[in-house]
C-alpha cells in the first residue's frame, strides 16, 4: 500500500508539474496577446486621430517626405504611438488651378506702419483662411470673434481674447523675410484711352470697355440703384479708375449699392455667381489711382484676373506714380483741299492745291465787281498723330492768309473748325495780313483749345476758310497759303495711392469718415468673389460681408491693413480667404510603436479644390503589420 501511495503521489506530482507548466505558458501567451491587442488598438486609434487631425489642414499631407503628424501618449492603452504622414506623388498639388500664373507666398500679407493696424477682425467675425498669414504688426481678434488659419500665423503682436487656431502660431515674432512688399508691377505705366460709362440701355446687360474712367458719378448712376436688374459686364482688359469729379459727399468713390446689380469682370459664363466669370479665359484688372476707391454694400461683385505667367492680379493700387510723358508739339496739316464757289459768281481760290500746305505757294481769289464769296475747304488732317490716351494741353491754329491793295473785305474772313468727333463747328475770325507787310507763309495764331481739347476732336479735323469781297472794289485780291493745327499734349502716368487724405489716414477705422479703404465690402446684402490677387500695399482693404457662401478671395491679399468682418452663411463650411484650389490629398499614414511599424493606412482626402478642406475621407487600404 505504501508503494502504491508513493507511486500515485509521484505520478500526481508529475501531472501537476506539467499542468503548471502549461498554465504558465498559457498565461504568458495570453498576456502577450493582450499586449499586442492593446498595441493594435492604440495604433488604430493613433491613425484615426491622425486622419482627423490632418483632414482639415491642407498644409499637411502634400507630396513630399514623411513627417510626424500625430502622436498618441502612453496614457492611452498604456502604449505610446507615433504616426508619420507622407503625401503620395501629386498629393495636394496646385496643378488643378485654372489659368496658371504665379502665386503669392502668403494668403494674407499686411504691411502697416501704424501699430494697431495689420489683420484686424471686427466683433462677430469668424473667417476661415487657408494658407499662411503674415502681418508685421498686429493680429487683433476681439472676444466675440474667432480666427482659423489653415497654415501658419505670424505677427508681432496678438491682441484680443478671441480664439485663434492655426497650424503654427508665431506671435510675437520677428518680421520674416516674406513680410515685405513683393513689388508686383502694374501692366500699364500711363493712363489708357478715356472711356465713357455706357447708358442704362434696354436688355439685361450693360457692357463696359477697358480704358480710363474719370467719373465716379457716372458709374454710381448705374450701380447705385438707378439702373436696376442689370448685369454690368466689364469685358476683358485693363480698367484704370482715377475719379476727377468730386461727389457731394466729398469722396471719390465708386459705389455698388443695388441688390439687383451683378458686376462681372472677364469672360461671362452661363453659371450663376460665384462662377459667372471664366477663369480659363482672359479677365480684367481694376487699377485704382490716387484716392479713387470702390465700395460694395449691395449686389454681387465678381472678378476673374488676366491670364498671366506672372501674378494674376485683379485689384491693383499703385505704390508709385509713373512719370508723365510730355509729347512734342505736333503739327497737323491737311492732305485734301477743295475750293468751292458760293453765291452768284463763280469765285474760287486757284489753284486750290497751293492752299494745302504753308509753303512758298498760295492760292489766289480775285474779287469781281459784284459782291462774291470764296471758300477753301481743308480736310484729311492726321488721324493718328495724337495718342488716344493723351491729355491736350495746347491747341493753336496757324493760318497763312494775305490780301492785296490794302482793301479789307466787307466782313472779316473766318476760319470754321469742325472737330473730328462730330462736335459742333466753331467759326474763328481770321484777319489776313497786308501783302506789303507780310511775306508769303506768314502765319497768324488762333487759340482753339476750347474746341480741340481731346485727341478724338483733334485727329481728323476739317476746316473752311471763307472770304467775302467788298462790292464795287474790283481790285481786291485774297490769298490763302494754308493752315496747320499745333497740338501740345501730355500722357499722364498712373498715380500711386494718395499720400494724403482719407486713404493715408491711420489707423483705418471703418466707423469713421476720416479714413477709407481702396476696396470695401460690407453687410449682408453684398456678395464678392475676387479670383485674382488683391494688391494694395499702401491702402486699407475692408472685407466685412456677413453670411457669405463662397470664397471671397482666391489668390491672396496684400494690403497695408486688412479689416475682416467676414462670417459664413448656413451650410457653407469652406474658406472665405483662400489660395487657389489644389488636388485631393493622397496620404500614406504609418503608425509605429517603439520604432517598429505596426499599421499602415492609405487614404484620400477630398478638399473640395481647397474650398472645403477634409470634406470627406476615403480609406483605400488599412494594413496591420504583425
Amino acid at each position: 500500500m505504501l508503494i502504491m501511495a508513493l507511486a500515485f503521489l509521484s505520478l500526481f506530482g508529475l501531472a501537476v508539474g506539467a499542468l503548471l507548466t502549461f498554465a504558465d505558458s498559457a498565461f504568458r501567451n495570453g498576456n502577450q496577446l493582450h499586449t499586442k491587442t492593446e498595441q493594435q488598438y492604440a495604433a488604430d486609434a493613433a491613425v484615426e486621430g491622425a486622419i482627423n487631425t490632418i483632414r482639415g489642414d491642407v498644409t499637411i499631407g502634400k507630396e513630399g517626405p514623411a513627417t510626424g503628424c500625430f502622436s498618441l501618449p502612453a496614457a492611452v492603452n498604456g502604449t505610446a504611438v507615433s504616426v508619420e504622414c507622407r503625401g503620395r506623388p501629386g498629393s495636394g498639388a496646385g496643378s488643378v488651378v485654372v489659368g496658371g500664373g504665379s502665386l503669392p507666398a502668403n494668403s494674407v500679407l499686411t504691411l502697416p506702419s501704424h501699430p494697431s493696424e495689420g489683420l484686424v477682425l471686427s466683433a462677430g467675425a469668424a473667417p476661415l483662411v487657408t494658407g499662411n498669414v503674415i502681418t508685421n504688426r498686429t493680429a487683433t481678434v476681439p472676444a466675440t470673434a474667432s480666427l482659423t488659419v489653415q497654415g501658419s500665423l505670424t505677427c508681432r503682436t496678438l491682441s484680443g481674447t478671441g480664439p485663434v487656431s492655426a497650424s503654427t502660431t508665431s506671435c510675437p515674432a520677428a518680421v520674416p523675410p516674406s513680410a515685405t512688399d513683393p513689388g508686383y508691377s502694374a501692366p500699364i505705366s500711363s493712363v489708357p484711352a478715356p472711356a465713357t460709362a455706357p447708358a442704362c440701355a434696354a436688355g439685361g446687360t450693360v457692357t463696359f470697355a477697358p480704358g480710363f474712367y474719370k467719373s465716379a458719378a457716372a458709374l454710381n448712376a448705374l450701380t447705385g440703384g438707378g439702373c436696376p436688374n442689370k448685369r454690368f459686364h466689364f469685358t476683358p482688359g485693363v480698367y484704370y479708375f482715377q475719379f476727377d469729379d468730386l461727389l457731394p459727399s466729398g469722396t471719390r468713390q465708386w459705389l455698388i449699392n443695388d441688390s439687383t446689380a451683378e458686376v462681372v469682370g472677364g469672360a461671362v459664363t452661363t453659371a450663376a455667381f460665384p462662377s459667372r466669370c471664366n477663369l480659363a479665359l482672359a479677365g480684367v484688372q481694376f487699377i485704382f489711382g490716387a484716392d479713387s476707391r470702390l465700395a460694395v454694400t449691395a449686389g454681387s461683385f465678381e472678378l476673374c484676373p488676366p491670364l498671366s505667367a506672372g501674378q494674376r492680379i485683379a485689384v491693383y493700387a499703385p505704390t508709385a506714380s509713373a512719370a508723365d510723358i510730355v509729347g512734342p508739339v505736333t503739327p497737323l496739316t491737311s492732305t485734301v483741299e477743295t475750293s468751292t464757289p458760293v453765291g452768284s459768281e463763280p469765285n474760287t481760290f486757284t489753284p486750290a492745291g497751293d492752299a494745302r500746305q504753308i509753303d512758298a505757294t498760295e492760292a489766289k481769289f480775285t474779287a469781281s465787281t459784284n459782291k462774291g464769296v470764296a471758300v477753301i475747304n481743308l480736310a484729311g488732317f492726321s488721324t493718328t498723330a495724337i495718342p488716344a490716351n493723351a491729355r491736350i494741353t495746347s491747341a493753336s491754329l496757324r493760318v497763312a492768309a494775305r490780301y492785296e491793295n490794302e482793301w479789307l473785305p466787307s466782313s472779316a474772313p473766318t476760319l470754321t473748325l469742325t472737330p473730328a468727333d462730330g462736335s459742333a463747328a466753331v467759326a474763328y475770325p481770321a484777319i489776313p495780313c497786308a501783302m506789303s507787310a507780310c511775306p508769303v507763309g506768314t502765319t497768324v495764331a488762333i487759340n482753339v483749345l476750347d474746341q480741340i481739347n481731346t485727341p478724338a476732336r483733334a485727329n481728323g479735323i476739317s476746316m473752311q476758310y471763307r472770304v467775302t469781297d467788298k462790292q464795287g472794289v474790283p481790285y481786291f485780291v485774297s490769298y490763302f497759303n494754308g493752315a496747320a493745327l499745333d497740338i501740345g499734349y501730355t500722357i499722364d502716368g498712373i498715380k500711386a495711392t494718395s499720400p494724403t487724405g482719407c486713404m493715408a489716414a491711420t489707423p483705418y477705422l471703418p466707423s469713421t469718415n476720416t479714413t477709407c479703404a481702396v476696396l470695401r465690402s460690407t453687410g449682408a446684402a453684398a456678395r464678392m468673389a475676387i479670383k485674382g490677387t488683391i494688391y494694395a500695399p499702401l491702402a486699407a482693404v475692408d472685407l466685412s460681408m456677413t453670411g457669405q457662401l463662397n470664397q471671397v478671395t482666391q489668390r491672396g491679399v496684400v494690403a497695408r491693413t486688412l479689416q475682416l468682418g467676414l462670417t459664413r452663411g448656413a451650410g457653407y463650411a469652406g474658406a472665405l480667404i483662400a489660395m487657389p484650389g489644389t488636388a485631393n490629398r493622397q496620404v500614406l499614414l504609418t503608425a509605429s510603436i517603439g520604432g517598429d511599424e505596426r499599421l499602415r493606412a492609405d487614404v484620400t482626402i477630398d478638399d473640395g479644390l481647397g474650398s472645403n478642406p477634409g470634406a470627406s475621407v476615403t480609406v483605400n487600404r488599412w494594413s496591420v503589420l504583425r
